[in-house]
């Protein structure tokens, strides 16, 4: 069973849905608002609940009716407690939806329904900032958000909410197959039809010189917005070519349809905000009764949807001008062609049928996106992992879930034997191969095979030879990318001592811990979201080419620099911090050490190149190593010494408390580790700074990264 939230319970759009959902032999109870009656009433698709009166179009008045539904759906609880799923429509539903669902207890899956924007939600001023942040939070708990255009997704969920989890496009089209017969007429006047939601007062002034032209009749049928088309009923009036025929019911509609030549699916109405991004009801209505739709370049999708179609005609601005000038050299003949490019459009297209309506119904419920097949490149730059190898190329290889998998080893020169166990695996397996990296760097590494054998790829994903990773780790990547959208998927990270000694244990309580990490984004674990960094896992290759991939300049960091130039691009990362990698530390002091002091290091280059501030976790380390200098002035000025001893106390203090918690004696060294990467990155940061000219640095960075794009971008697979 489903409960609909509903903002309008006899709102067409909302019955539509409904039809769909009980064609896939569903139950749904409807709970909402009331605004206006229709001629076809919502009783009559599925039981409802009225929650209250709302106004059309004053989101503010609909959001503080809210506070009076939370209560009401929560004392007809009886009717929806028990749902499968609640799909809420719109903002203001999906608000009553979460807060009767909290009074109730328990989980249930929530889908936010969002047809279209309200011209708030796009605004600068405080209100609409106010919205879009209660939307923000709100979203935290949707399970699935449910648009009728890829342009609501594209340009408002990904980009402004960023919204980092699973959006299904399903377009409003009608259910089941038309068979009203189509009423041609073969010359002048032809009659243009507006129907549905009247509410646009530039369409209507339009269609009303267009009417006084003589070239053809208006009919207007539907409900009008009595505040936007005040003077309707004057326009009717005044001119003989327009006739306005008021609400209707959705059987009645197939027969005027089809009385029609062509059907007006421009809408100026929310100018400022959606208007260019919906799909017009109306495109569908038209095409399947065999109206030819007539659309604005400023309606870009809808136009967009049509030109991909050849499909319709669609004006450019100003239509004042452009809307006369076609009807004035229209023919017969070429309203028969349009007419046939309608006739050819895919029932499909405009048309829903019942394995449509089950599918997406499916996906309300829970059920997996369909796995798109897609084709990936494993790359795993190594040097000396002759242990780790095997278990890593093991687990891979038995990973068949239908995607195609190439598996690209490359290897900086190692003498351990992990050459000769590749080459082995190899031999047994075409799909993987060994590649030499006389660079040595992991950067040269990953842009080698890409050029040498991406060039099929859809995807890239760079693997480390001695992390440890979940089962069906490629599947549950693919998946998070598809459900995204994003250009590029990072993955958390969780230290694991793996049998090592007490300071590795000492080490993996630090690195998990704020302390060791500062509360770096790809160390946490659970909620999904976009993050301008992470760690490297599954990327576009197409993004992955077009940003020029890895600057072979960069022996560390490498993935964070990339990054850096991947967002200037307007690309997304999305952290799947539900996908977890555990990563075995350095065994030794010096080890650690070196470790850290390269990633100070190379974050320097990174943030002088790209310009970056610092962030705390990364200021607060680059204060140690100037507060460990003073320390050594103590003989002179005690006081010097404050800062560092307050800094390596408050690191002692803290790694006890780690090892308390965790009932480790050797996590109690935490402490120790940590004010040991602090210090190293501290010292690496500042040396790099010092040692590197601004100047002389970037002109050398530009050098490597013309090289490594001129490589990767013309791929020659072998």
């Amino acid at each position: 069973m489903i409960a609909y939230f509903a903002h309008e319970l006899a709102d067409p759009a909302v019955q539509r849905r409904v039809r769909m959902l009980k064609a896939a032999g569903e139950t749904v109870t409807l709970i909402g608002f009331e605004r206006r009656a229709y001629p076809e009433q919502a009783g009559a698709e599925a039981p409802r609940h009225v929650l209250g009166r709302t106004q059309s179009g004053r989101l503010g008045a609909r959001l503080l009716s809210i506070m009076g539904a939370v209560p009401r759906a929560f004392m007809l609880r009886r009717h929806w407690a028990r749902a499968d799923a609640i799909l809420a429509r719109n903002l203001e539903m999906l608000a009553a939806a979460l807060g009767a669902s909290m009074l109730a207890g328990g989980k249930r899956r929530i889908v936010y329904e969002c047809l279209d924007i309200h011209r708030l939600m796009h605004g600068d001023g405080v209100a609409s900032r106010l919205l879009r942040m209660i939307e923000r939070l709100l979203l935290r708990s949707v399970d699935l958000i449910v648009v009728s255009s890829p342009a609501y997704a594209e340009r408002y969920f990904r980009t402004v909410q960023n919204y980092p989890g699973e959006i299904l496009l399903a377009e409003n089209k009608p259910l089941g197959a038309a068979s009203v017969a189509r009423q041609a007429r073969d010359g002048p006047p032809w009659r243009v039809l507006w129907c549905g939601n009247l509410r646009c007062r530039k369409s209507l002034g339009l269609l009303e010189a267009l009417a006084g032209a003589g070239r053809a009749e208006v009919e207007l049928r539907g409900v009008a917005a009595a505040d936007q088309l005040p003077d309707l009923q004057a326009v009717v009036a005044r001119s003989e070519r327009i006739a306005l025929f008021g609400a209707y019911r959705a059987e009645e509609l197939p027969a005027f349809v089809a009385d029609a030549d062509f059907i007006w699916t421009v809408d100026y109405f929310n100018a400022h905000g959606d208007a260019g991004w919906s799909l017009s009801n109306r495109l569908y209505d038209g095409l399947r009764h065999g109206a030819i739709p007539i659309a604005s370049a400023a309606n870009a999708e809808t136009a967009r949807w049509m030109e991909d179609r050849n499909v319709g005609v669609v004006l450019q601005e100003p239509l004042a001008e452009t809307l006369p000038a076609f009807f004035a050299s229209l023919t017969a003949e070429r309203v028969e062609e349009l007419r046939a490019a309608v006739r050819a459009v895919p029932r499909s297209d405009v048309e829903m049928d019942a394995a449509e309506a089950r599918a997406i119904t499916a996906r309300i419920l829970g059920a997996a996106a369909p796995m798109p097949r897609a084709k990936v490149l494993v790359v795993i730059p190594c040097l000396n992992e002759a242990a780790h190898l095997p278990r890593l190329l093991g687990d891979l290889l038995g990973e068949s879930d239908g995607t195609a998998v190439r598996i690209v080893v490359a290897d900086g020169g190692s003498t351990d034997g992990g050459r000769e166990i590749v080459a082995e695996i190899a031999r047994a397996h075409p799909n993987v191969t060994l590649l030499d990296n006389p660079k040595r760097v992991q950067s040269a590494g990953v842009n080698l095979a890409v050029a040498r054998h991406g060039a099929e790829a859809d995807f890239i994903l760079r693997m480390d030879a001695h992390a440890l990773y979940p089962r069906d780790f490629i599947g549950k990547l693919l998946a998070a990318q598809a459900e995204s959208g994003a250009d590029a998927v990072a993955v958390s990270m969780r230290t694991v001592a793996a049998g090592g000694g007490c300071f590795q244990r000492a080490v993996a309580a630090a690195q998990n811990s704020v302390l060791g990490t500062g509360g770096s984004a790809h160390r946490s674990h659970g909620r999904r979201r976009f993050v301008d960094h992470g760690h490297h896992a599954l990327i576009r290759r197409d993004a992955f080419v077009a940003a020029g991939g890895y600057d072979e300049g960069f022996a560390q960091n490498q993935d964070a620099e990339f990054d850096a130039r991947l967002g200037k691009r307007g690309g997304r990362i999305l952290l799947a911090a539900d996908i977890v990698i555990d990563y075995v530390p350095r065994a030794t002091p010096g080890a650690l050490f070196r470790q850290y002091f390269n990633y100070g290091t190379w974050r320097m280059r990174t943030m002088r190149r790209h310009g970056a501030a610092f962030k705390l976790r990364q200021l607060a380390p680059m204060l140690v190593a100037p507060a460990v200098l003073a320390a050594l002035s103590a003989p002179i000025a005690l006081l010097a010494a404050l800062p560092a001893a307050a800094w390596l106390g408050g690191c002692l203090i803290y790694g006890l408390i780690l090892g308390v918690r965790a009932g480790s004696v050797c996590a109690c060294g935490a402490g120790v580790a940590a004010a040991l990467m602090h210090l190293a990155w501290s010292l690496g940061a500042w040396t790099s700074t010092a040692q590197e000219g601004r100047r002389a640095e970037a002109f050398r960075d530009d050098a490597n990264m013309k090289r490594a794009a001129n490589d990767i971008a013309a791929p020659a697979d072998g």
